[in-house]
C-alpha cells in the first residue's frame, strides 16, 4: 500500500492474478500514456485509492448501510455487496465482502524519506496498512449478477436480476459463508420478465416492495408479502410495460411510497404512480439521441422531492417533475475534455453522460456518475462548471458505483477488467475553501 504524507493512496495486494489482461493490452498508446500519468499523479488526487482485482468482473457494487468501529485495529469496517460475471461454464456468486479503513489522520509518514529512484516519483510505503479487502460470504447464483441490491429495512435480505430475466431474493443469514452447489435463493420471483435486465429497486418507505425492469421492455413491481413458505416463489403485483424498448433503470421515489421513475431506450424517462390506473403521470423524451443519446439511469434528488437526474451516454439531466419540457440543468459530452496529454498531438475527450448515478448523504449538491472508463464528481451549486473531479483509473468500461453512507465522498465502483476502486478524492480539489 503506498501513501504520503496527509494523502493515503492504497494498493490492494490480495489477488495477485491479472484476468483482465486483455483489456490493458488492448488500450490505445494514448490510452495507456494517460492511465500512466494518471498512475504516477494519484497520490495528489486522492485522500484515499485502493484498487482490489477481483477474480471475475462484478457487474455491480453497493456499500452497506452500516459500520463498525475497531479500536484495536484503529480502523472502521464496512462491508460491500457484489456479484460475479463469468463465462458459461463457471458457476457464479453473490459475494460480501469487508473494507477497513485506518485512521489516516493516525498517520505519520513523511514522503521525503521514501523516494523511488527507480520511478523517479516520491512511494513505496509499506509501514502501515491503510486498508484491508476481504471476501466474508459467497451466495451460489444462477446466472450472472446483473445487479445486486440489499432491502433498506433489513439489509440481510438481498435482491437480484440475473442474466437469464430471474429475480432472486436472499436471506444472507439463512446461508452458509462458502457457496453451495445449486443457486437456493429464498425466494424466486416468477412470471416477470422474458429476457435479462438490469433495473432493480427497492422502496424506501415500504418494506418489501421491489422494483425490476429488464430488456422486454417491462417494469415489474413485487411485493414480499406475497410470499408463503409452501411456494418460495412470488408473481408481480403489477406490470408497466408502456415501453416500447429496453428499460434501463427504475428507482423508487424516496419520499412518495406509489411513485416511481424509468430510463428506457425507447427515448422515454417515465415517471409513474401506482395509484393511477394507467400509471404513467409524465414523461420526459430524448427526442434526438444523436444529440443527447438514451436514458440510461435515473436518480431522484434526496432533498428536492420534484427534482430527478437522468443519465444518458452523452448527458447528465437535472429536471423537475412540476415541468419535464426543459430540464433545469444540462451538461453535455462535449462540453469539457482532458486537453492535450503532453506529446501526443490529440486530445482525451472524457465523457460528460451517466450510465450510472448516485447522489451523495452528505451534500445534496453533489451528484457522482459513471460513463465509459469514467467516473465523475459533480457540484451542482456550481453555476460555471459542476464539474469538481474525475476518477481516470479504469481501464475499462465502469459497470456500476455506490456512495458510502458513512465516510463522505467515498466511492465503490467495478468494471469489466475485473477491478474494484475505492477511492476519495481530495479534499484540497471537493473543498478547497477548507
Amino acid at each position: 500500500m503506498d501513501s504520503a504524507a496527509g494523502l493515503s493512496v492504497s494498493n490492494s495486494e490480495i489477488v495477485t492474478s491479472e484476468p483482465h489482461s486483455e483489456f490493458v493490452n488492448s488500450l490505445s498508446t494514448e490510452q495507456s500514456y494517460f492511465h500512466a500519468r494518471w498512475k504516477k499523479n494519484a497520490r495528489f488526487l486522492y485522500d484515499l485509492l485502493a484498487t482490489h482485482v477481483l477474480p471475475w468482473p462484478s457487474l455491480t457494487v453497493q456499500w452497506f448501510p452500516d459500520i463498525e468501529r475497531l479500536p484495536q485495529k484503529n480502523c472502521l469496517r464496512q462491508r460491500l455487496l457484489y456479484g460475479t460475471h463469468t463465462p458459461p461454464d463457471v458457476k457464479n456468486h453473490v459475494d460480501l465482502a469487508n473494507f477497513e479503513l485506518t485512521d489516516i489522520s493516525s498517520m505519520t509518514l513523511d514522503p521525503s524519506k521514501h523516494y523511488d529512484e527507480d520511478a523517479g516519483e516520491l512511494g513505496g510505503y509499506r509501514t502501515e496498512q491503510v486498508c484491508r479487502f476481504h471476501p466474508t460470504q459467497q451466495m451460489r447464483h444462477q446466472g450472472d449478477v446483473n445487479r445486486a441490491r440489499y432491502m433498506p429495512q433489513n439489509p440481510d435480505i438481498i435482491a437480484t436480476m440475473s442474466s437469464g430475466g430471474e429475480t432472486f431474493v436472499f436471506d444472507r443469514t439463512k446461508h452458509t459463508l462458502v457457496p453451495g452447489s445449486e443457486c437456493s435463493p429464498n425466494i424466486h420471483f416468477l412470471n416477470g420478465h422474458t429476457e435479462e435486465g438490469y433495473g432493480l429497486a427497492w422502496n424506501r418507505l415500504r418494506e418489501g416492495l421491489l422494483l425490476t425492469a429488464a430488456n422486454d421492455g417491462k417494469v415489474c413491481e413485487w411485493d414480499m408479502e406475497n410470499y408463503t413458505r409452501s411456494s418460495h416463489s412470488v408473481s408481480p403485483v403489477r406490470v408497466f410495460s408502456k415501453h416500447k424498448a429496453a428499460v434501463n433503470d427504475v428507482e423508487y421515489h424516496p419520499q412518495h411510497v406509489n411513485v416511481y421513475a424509468t430510463a428506457s431506450d425507447d427515448g422515454d424517462c417515465s415517471i409513474c404512480d401506482t395509484r393511477t390506473e394507467s400509471q404513467t403521470v409524465g414523461k420526459i423524451t430524448f427526442t434526438d439521441s444523436v444529440r443527447d443519446g438514451l436514458p440510461y439511469a435515473v436518480a431522484h434528488h434526496p432533498v428536492q422531492a420534484t427534482v430527478i437526474a437522468i443519465g444518458t451516454e452523452r448527458c447528465i439531466s437535472l429536471y423537475d417533475y412540476r415541468d419535464t419540457s426543459r430540464p433545469l440543468r444540462v451538461v453535455c459530452m462535449d462540453a469539457a475534455s482532458l486537453g492535450p496529454v503532453d506529446s501526443l498531438p490529440s486530445q482525451i475527450t472524457y465523457p460528460l453522460g451517466a450510465t450510472s448515478l448516485a447522489w451523495s448523504a452528505f451534500d445534496s449538491n453533489r451528484l457522482y456518475s459513471a460513463c465509459q472508463s469514467i467516473c465523475s464528481v459533480w457540484n451542482f451549486s456550481l453555476e460555471e462548471q459542476p464539474l469538481q473531479f474525475v476518477h481516470a483509473g479504469h481501464k475499462a468500461e465502469v459497470s456500476d458505483l455506490s456512495v458510502s453512507l458513512h465516510e463522505p465522498d467515498l466511492v465503490a465502483s467495478v468494471s469489466q477488467d475485473n477491478e474494484l476502486h475505492i477511492w476519495k478524492p481530495s479534499t484540497n480539489i471537493l473543498h478547497p475553501q477548507k
